[in-house]
């Protein structure tokens, strides 16, 4: 990174005055340590070809760092150092890029790849669940048909079997009803042709599991 020393009115080095210079969509920004004049900003603005230039002193600086200018922000991130005597610009620049600074895409970036992280173990979590509410249901109704002398291992047509050797005789058609809606979910979900359950619907199906489990402890 070239750093050109800033020049004054006379055309003699001010570094104990100008801290940074650094350019944005033709606007040329000077961190000063004082006030310079309007005659000192206009010759800066001529020698670096800039449409305007804007001095902001150095308290001024950091006061609206603190306070997250969006705008001071994006003029550092896509800005282009000219000179930056004490690297204060360039510090900042880099922890915008890094995603630490408020006010800026990368820190809403970083905080929305933390929340999609959030939202994904919360995901994985709710399909953990079903898929143990599936699986005690499954081994439920399979365990019901083992007692019947019916060994089954194709979960499709579990419902049908329970329909034929145990409706009437154990089961109910609700009971039947509940295995059968888990088990199409399940399978729905694995073959993508319906999206994840929300935690409501996970709840729903679990009670629901809960009292076909129930029903089969009671077969005899």
């Amino acid at each position: 990174m070239a750093k050109k020393k800033p020049m004054g009115r006379s055309g003699t080095a001010r570094g104990k005055s100008i801290k940074a210079l650094w350019l944005h969509e033709g606007t040329l920004h000077a961190l000063c340590s004082e006030r310079p004049s309007e005659n000192a900003l206009a010759g800066l603005r001529r020698r670096h070809k800039a449409k305007e230039a804007k001095a902001i002193l150095v308290e001024d600086f950091f006061k609206e760092i603190m306070e997250y200018n969006t705008k001071l922000l994006v003029s550092i991130r896509d800005g282009k150092v000219i000179f930056d005597g004490l690297d204060i610009v360039k510090v900042i620049g880099i922890n915008i890029q890094r995603g630490l600074m408020a006010g800026t895409k990368e820190m809403l970036l970083r905080k929305f790849m933390s929340i999609r992280k959030e939202i994904k173990q919360i995901e994985d979590t709710k399909s953990q669940v079903f898929e143990n509410i599936y699986i005690s249901c499954l081994e439920s109704a399979q365990a019901a048909l083992i007692m019947k002398g019916r060994v089954i291992l194709t979960p499709r047509l579990v419902p049908e079997l329970l329909k034929m050797f145990l409706l009437g005789k154990g089961l109910e058609r609700t009971h039947i009803k509940y295995c059968e809606e888990i088990i199409w979910a399940y399978k729905a979900i694995e073959r993508k042709k319906i999206p994840p359950l929300s935690g409501v619907e996970i709840d729903r199906l679990a009670k629901k599991a809960e009292l076909f489990r129930d029903a089969v402890k009671r077969i005899g």
